[in-house]
């Protein structure tokens, strides 16, 4: 696990050492895992436990905006919830800016602000999350909203 957050200290921040180390140690804190698991592999993790570390090493640099790219896949629905409430602490706590990319409007409903609904990779609905969910203007966004097997509230 060590070299999996080790390389973005390298190679973009210049890190190395004992400055690398610490910030290993933090970051494994902050995910809940703790500083044992950086020596473990990769195959003797679990999905949810690799989806952190994965978290870890997108924030082991600080980033001001972070990408997730269907943050939650292969993940069960207890873990989902862990791991939406990992990204919401580290987007606090990082005072960083996300994208969710998500086929799941539940988790968009959870936890965007701002929701973008795209059909043919073009935008057909943005706007506060709120507004889209409840009075979705599209009939693609009603259809995916109809197709949604939970009623979505926003919060």
């Amino acid at each position: 696990m060590n070299e999996v957050l080790d390389r973005p200290l390298k190679y973009l921040l210049d890190v190395r050492g004992a400055d690398a180390s610490d910030r290993m140690s933090r970051i494994m804190e902050v995910i809940g895992l703790g500083k044992t698991f950086l020596t473990k592999r990769i195959q003797e993790l679990s999905g949810g436990e690799r989806q952190r570390i994965l978290i870890a090493r997108a924030f082991i640099t600080t980033p001001l905006y972070v990408v997730a790219d269907e943050p939650t896949t292969m993940i069960d629905f207890v873990h989902r919830n862990l791991i939406l409430d990992l990204l919401l602490r580290l987007r606090d706590e990082f005072s960083a800016t996300f994208m969710v990319i998500t086929h799941d409007l539940s988790i968009a409903a959870d936890i965007c602000d701002r929701i973008a609904i795209m059909q043919d990779a073009k935008i057909v609905e943005l706007g506060p999350k709120k507004q889209v969910l409840e009075s979705p203007k599209e009939e693609y966004t009603k259809a995916l909203l109809a197709a949604t097997p939970d009623k979505l509230v926003a919060k």
